[in-house]
């Protein structure tokens, strides 16, 4: 889970693809005003605990799930 929550660090918003469900847009940094007037739950234990853009709202993501991750400035075409 540290090499995950280490990308996000570097890339900040990142597409998070899963094995069985729809990709989703997601960050780990709650520090948005609009971010913060959503209510977050508690981090489940052995769940990482991000903010889905796509779904506006938070999420508890078992990373066994997590098929591929990239950062949102490559889909953006924004590379840095």
């Amino acid at each position: 889970m540290d090499k995950i929550r280490e990308y996000f660090r570097k890339h900040e918003d990142v597409c998070i693809n899963f094995l069985k469900t729809r990709p989703i847009m997601a960050t780990l940094n709650f520090k948005n005003k609009h971010i913060e007037k959503v209510r977050k739950p508690e981090q489940e234990k052995n769940k990482l605990l991000v903010f889905s853009w796509t779904e506006w709202k938070y999420r508890n993501i078992d990373i066994r799930t997590i098929k591929s991750l990239y950062p949102l400035s490559q889909v953006l075409q924004n590379i840095e």
